[in-house]
């Protein structure tokens, strides 16, 4: 791509994972060693993933094993900010959780208390994450609980997601289930929400006017950034060809665009 350098301001990072730093379980060549020589000049960088099965634990070890192996390495879920979100909108509160058991432990910690479905109709909030088990009963219970009063978060609204065998149903299809039979609308909490940036953000530490986000993705990991002003760099690692580029609509167009993140520093004007 054309030389383009990236802002002196910026002193910190948000890096999606997969087709940014990594595809198909394969590190991006390079990207190690950039972000390395990024954390050795001083700045600072998280990685966020619009996954909300695995807990966060469990993404830095997937994400040591892909060997970004650094000191303290902060990787933040959808997953992680949809309990968080309910855990600052609803201190204490009773939670009716479609999701895996990493999520609900991360839910308890939290000091949210997790309802059986039978007591569904009792939820101070519906939230609904990543759910292969997800069945007729759990949408009754959903339906009656969101009928009820409770309030509607969801982790992502992505309608399908990728397996080894074809795509299978994303979160967004169990959401718009919910929300189709109860006539509501779901909070979005990952990815491309602004609440997604905000909450990653203070979870880092950042602050939005020093802080680039990369990714692949345009209507997720740059429409984030665009959500909270916040300088965006697109990576052709990806699901975005440079072909694609050309027709971008300008709400989603890059501030920059790079070949790899291996290409960062030598961007750096400081």
């Amino acid at each position: 791509m054309t030389r383009a350098d990236i802002p002196v301001r910026i002193r910190n990072f948000v890096f999606d994972i997969d087709g940014c730093l990594a595809v198909d379980g394969e590190p991006i060549p390079g990207a190690f060693e950039a972000l390395a020589e990024l954390r050795d000049r001083g700045y600072g960088f998280v990685f966020l993933t619009n996954d909300s099965y695995l807990s966060t634990a469990a993404w830095r070890k997937k994400a040591v094993a892909l060997g970004f192996d650094f000191p303290d390495l902060e990787v933040i879920t959808a997953g992680q900010i949809l309990i968080q979100l309910a855990a600052d909108r609803y201190p204490g509160g009773k939670v009716l959780l479609f999701g895996s058991d990493a999520l609900a432990a991360e839910a308890e910690n939290l000091g949210l208390k997790l309802l059986p479905t039978e007591r569904g109709h009792e939820a101070d909030v519906v939230l609904v994450a990543r759910s292969p088990s997800f069945d007729y009963k759990d949408m009754t219970a959903g339906l009656r609980a969101l009928r009820a009063g409770a309030g509607f978060i969801t982790s992502s609204m992505a309608r399908a997601i990728p397996s080894k065998d074809g795509p299978v149903p994303g979160t967004g299809a169990t959401t718009n289930a919910m929300a189709f039979a109860s006539r509501r609308r779901a909070v979005i909490a990952g990815k491309p929400s602004a609440l997604a940036a905000r909450t990653c953000l203070q979870i880092a530490g950042f602050d939005r006017r020093h802080t680039a986000f990369v990714g692949d993705d345009v209507e997720l990991d740059i429409a984030t950034a665009k959500r909270v002003q916040g300088f965006s760099i697109l990576v052709l690692t990806g699901s975005t060809a440079v072909e694609d580029v050309m027709t971008l609509k300008p709400r989603l167009m890059p501030d920059l665009v790079i070949d790899s993140v291996a290409n960062i520093p030598r961007l750096l004007l400081a």
